[in-house]
């Protein structure tokens, strides 16, 4: 099921505009003190290329790996990596989690206007697109962690 999940997320990334998928998070790396948190489930993470800037203000430039790991939970703080599912925000993204509402969620990537490609860009998220992205809203694949090493 994972699996399958894993690849639908890789497709609609490659497919989505470099802003919209910036596979990225906090600067949270994952340690053995968290290997051991029943909350995760690392066996099945998924490693991931970041392209795009806008989570570059939570230490995540282009480039950067990640791996995604499935997480029962999820809560303030985490940077998930999501698809999108109704029309404002349709697609794959990684964002971070700002405010939480019972199984809602207000997610945020950077906060600035950047030029990029001769273009200028704002990161699509609930501040300036979403709002609150709830249950039929959201499938969250897991949070989003920097690679050791």
């Amino acid at each position: 099921m994972y699996y399958s999940s894993f690849i639908i997320l890789f497709i609609v990334w490659a497919f989505s505009p470099i802003g919209a998928i910036a596979n990225s998070v906090e600067t949270i790396p994952y340690d053995n003190d968290l290997i051991g948190d029943a909350r995760y489930d690392f066996a099945h993470s998924v490693e991931y290329l970041v392209e795009g800037h806008s989570m570059e203000s939570y230490g995540f430039m282009d480039g950067t790996r990640v791996d995604v790991v499935p997480a029962t939970t999820f809560q303030v703080g985490d940077v998930i990596a999501f698809e999108c599912t109704f029309d404002k925000c349709n697609g794959a993204y990684v964002k971070k989690i700002i405010k939480k509402d019972g199984e809602c969620y207000w997610v945020e990537g950077r906060k600035d206007v950047w030029e990029e490609n001769g273009s200028r860009r704002q990161s699509m998220d609930s501040r300036t697109t979403y709002g609150w992205l709830c249950n039929n809203d959201i499938s969250i694949y897991g949070v989003a962690f920097p690679q050791k090493g």
